[in-house]
């Protein structure tokens, strides 16, 4: 027997055996040399776009979709979304009972140990408002699921809230963490109509990896999305400020910057509030110029009040706010001028300035804790002395301030 006749003849043989695949893009099949062969039908093939997807219940799929919202307080939040998907090659739609306990959540890190969730902070609310979903023949729906309750600590790598018992925050401790749902609806009694069929069963989503960090984009990029962006978040007149604002405080770069000082000259509460939030952590000279800004808002400064007593709290709160900004700033001046928010009329922002010079133990923290150990609020007079007394049993506790954490 010749050579060649010798070589394809072995060739023949692995693929029979399984160990060759004869042509381009067919699946090879491993396995022991003595076993069965095992039939096509019984590979588990899955195209890459379906591998997203659940296996399909009473032909209903379903995923989970992440997307960074915005970042408030130095925490990206997460948005989540359910999206459901109808594959019955039928005439009507379907229906799916909605309620957040149709749902159950976990998160789980790389080597599968659950992360416990942070509902002990919670207030507030949010969710779909609705108690039916519809999904057309052969249709798609995306839902955004998340809510809004959960307080918002400083400088995390990523927050997500469904409501106050299925909330996270990640940090760097966590690693890599992945979000597991489960999709369980009962048979339900209730008339069917012709037209949409009601859907029941137990779907398990695929797991999908919690987002950690911005994607990378381009400076040409960034800049032409800095110029849209902060132009639609100062115009109030075209519906989309929120949305344009939210979507700039994931941009960091000091492009930014300028559309921050512009938001701190508006008279508009909610703009000036997020501007300090992202100016506190941001570098340069003019970053701290709009910190400043903030530390001198009065009630003529805010806008859209019925009365000044409300446009002097709003005020009050911006002051606040800077307080907060001036202890976080990365610009070396900023924490020298927590002093000078000492003496402020509001007692709030006094009580924070004064807890963030001696959680920071500057110099002229206790010249400024004797001071306000006689302030005229009993308030900051009960505080300042408690931290006193605490200072000469031990030394400044790094957790003398959770708002600075």
């Amino acid at each position: 027997m010749s050579r060649r006749l010798l070589f394809f003849v072995a060739l023949l043989s692995l693929v029979a055996r399984g160990k060759l695949a004869l042509f381009a893009g067919e699946a090879e099949v491993t396995q022991p040399v003595d076993a069965p062969p095992v039939a096509t039908s019984e590979v588990k093939r899955v195209l890459p776009e379906e591998a997203i997807w659940s296996e399909p219940v009473n032909d209903l799929r379903a995923r989970i979709e992440f997307k960074r919202r915005e970042i408030v307080n130095g925490t990206p939040i997460l948005a989540t979304y359910l999206v459901l998907k109808n594959v019955r090659n039928g005439l009507g739609g379907m229906s799916l009972p909605w309620s957040t306990d149709h749902l159950k959540f976990s998160v789980v890190d790389d080597p599968g140990n659950e992360v416990r969730n942070e509902s002990m902070n919670y207030s507030g609310g949010g969710g779909l408002g609705v108690t039916e979903l519809i999904i057309p023949n052969r249709g798609e729906l995306k839902v955004d699921i998340s809510y809004s309750g959960l307080g918002i600590p400083a400088d995390k790598l990523a927050l997500i809230d469904l409501g106050w018992n299925d909330n996270w925050v990640l940090d760097a401790s966590h690693g890599t963490c992945f979000f597991k749902a489960r999709l369980v609806v009962a048979k339900s009694d209730k008339k069917q109509d012709d037209r949409v069929e009601l859907w029941h069963g137990e779907i398990a989503l695929p797991p999908v990896l919690i987002p950690i960090g911005a994607e990378p984009i381009d400076s040409a990029t960034v800049a032409e999305r800095t110029e849209i962006l902060g132009a639609r978040m100062l115009d109030v007149s075209s519906g989309l400020s929120d949305e344009a604002r939210q979507a700039l405080s994931l941009i960091d770069d000091p492009r930014v910057v300028p559309w921050y000082l512009r938001a701190m000259e508006t008279d508009r509460y909610d703009l000036k509030h997020a501007a300090l939030g992202r100016l506190a952590r941001l570098e340069g000279d003019e970053a701290l110029a709009g910190i400043k800004k903030g530390m001198s808002t009065q009630g003529k400064d805010i806008g859209n009040c019925s009365r000044p007593e409300l446009a002097a709290s709003s005020a009050n709160n911006i002051r606040l706010s800077a307080v907060y900004a001036l202890a976080r700033s990365p610009h070396p001046d900023a924490k020298s001028l927590l002093k000078s928010m000492t003496s402020d009329r509001y007692e709030g922002v006094r009580m924070t300035a004064m807890q963030a010079m001696a959680r920071l133990k500057m110099p002229a923290a206790q010249e400024v804790l004797e001071k306000m150990a006689h302030d005229p609020s009993e308030t900051v007079r009960n505080e300042a002395k408690r931290i006193l007394e605490m200072n000469q049993k031990k030394p400044i506790d790094d957790q003398l301030i959770d708002a600075l954490n």
